[in-house]
């Protein structure tokens, strides 16, 4: 698993950093998507992402992407998304890219695939 069990060992799923709300459960499809973070190039080791939850609130959110997909669990999203990958753990090291997605507030799944360009 291109050597991320080890650096994450320690590391407990997602850490938040800096949420300004805390998202609650949504009705699937209906008011925001979960995103799927693809690691394509297998070198980012944790994302940051900024955008709004399905309640409106403005969250920002650092999370560890130990696999080559990493679903963002805990988190709805609606309107545009801002990310940005990085090289180290809890959103530390060089940038490994970053993107911007509309996400829609509903659509016939309740997941958006992104990744850094």
């Amino acid at each position: 698993m291109r050597g991320k069990v080890a650096g994450l060992v320690g590391v407990a799923g997602a850490v938040v950093v800096g949420v300004v709300g805390v998202a609650g459960p949504a009705q699937a499809g209906g008011n925001g998507q979960q995103v799927v973070f693809t690691d394509r190039n297998g070198d980012t080791w944790s994302l940051y992402l900024t955008g709004t939850n399905q309640s409106g609130t403005v969250v920002s959110v650092c999370v560890a992407t130990p696999g080559r997909d990493t679903t963002v669990a805990g988190y709805w999203w609606k309107g545009r998304l801002d990310f940005r990958g990085y090289a180290g753990a809890n959103c530390t090291g060089a940038s490994t890219g970053w993107g911007a997605e509309n996400i829609p507030v509903s659509q016939g799944t309740d997941y958006v695939y992104i990744q850094v360009r």
